[in-house]
This record gives structure tokens, sequence and C-alpha cells, in this order.
């Protein structure tokens, strides 16, 4: 991963056609396709028939871009805002990749981020016995002191304004309390 960042190179071009670029260079086998979209027909481990369509506009993309900035510098101090984010991009896309797309999904930017569809079946878990009794515990890490606290968002957003500065955005939130 740390590699392929290493090859982003910093740009003010931030199209689909250079993202398609960049891909190819970073392994992957894709090309535009007449509508704009990019096809991805195989990486380093999978190969897809029918490929995987990115089907990212220059204006969505660009937008995507803005909206994530500001968190992805935190990620990746050393550039600006919008690169900083194009290279998160090109995490999430990596992400989604190894953990989500099959032959013929469709990779849309949606208002959460990368959306998938159809997404493939997680790979079962072969050690662990499907009738098993098996519960999650939970602790704080090794040197944190304090116990683990369910927060509703007000708390969340007052902690998180506290730390950074900032109301957080509470669309972004997912989950909750775990419902009885």
């Amino acid at each position: 991963m740390t590699a392929r960042l290493a090859r982003v190179r910093r740009s003010l071009d931030y199209s689909v056609e250079r993202l398609a670029r960049d891909l190819a260079q970073d392994g992957y086998l894709a090309e535009q396709d007449d509508d704009g979209t990019i096809l991805l027909r195989e990486d380093d481990v999978e190969t897809w028939d029918p490929p995987v369509r990115l089907a990212f506009t220059d204006a969505g993309l660009r937008g995507h871009l803005l909206s994530m900035a500001q968190d992805a510098q935190e990620v990746f101090p050393d550039v600006d805002a919008v690169q900083a984010a194009y290279q998160l991009l090109h995490v999430h896309l990596d992400e989604e990749v190894a953990t989500s797309v099959m032959a013929g999904s469709s990779v849309t930017i949606g208002p959460r981020g990368l959306d998938v569809d159809p997404v493939r079946e997680p790979e079962p878990w072969p050690d662990l016995d499907p009738d098993g009794g098996y519960g999650w515990v939970a602790s704080p890490p090794e040197g944190c002191d304090g116990t683990l606290e369910f927060l509703s968002p007000e708390q969340v957003g007052a902690r998180y304004g506290a730390l950074h500065g900032r109301d957080p955005d509470l669309s972004q939130q997912r989950g909750g309390p775990p419902r009885a």
C-alpha cells in the first residue's frame, strides 16, 4: 500500500482519467470505457469477468475529494488537503477491492463514501465452530485508564468538539449501542 501511495504524485488533475492511469500504474488492469467508467479487469490477486466498474464522473470525484479533504489531511498531513483526499481515496478503493467487489460489481460515490453493488459474500472463518457459544469481550487497550462506555450522539459530539475543535458530522456516525 505504501509503495502504491508513493507513486500517487501531487497534481492539479483530479479527474477520472487520471484515476484510471494511476490505478493502472498501481497494478490494476484498468481502462476507461467509452462512457468514462473505469473498468477494472484484474489486480495482483483476482481477475474479474465481467469487470468491476468504477462509475465516477469528474464532478462527482472532485466533490467527493473536497468533502473528505479536511479529514484526509489528518491521515496524510504532509500534503495539501485535496491531495490527501486523493491518496485516501486510493486506500478506500484498495479496501473495497480487497473485501467487497466481485465480478460485475459497480463502485459509485455515495453520501457516505464508496458504495459497492453487488457485494461479495464474506469468506467464512473456517476455524470457528458455527454452533459455538461465542461472545464478545471488550476491554480498554493497554495503557488506557477508564471503562468502556456507550455514548449518546450528543456526548460523542461534545467529546469530539473538545478534542478536534469542531463539531463532528453526525450523519456519518454508524451504529450505536447493542439492542436488547
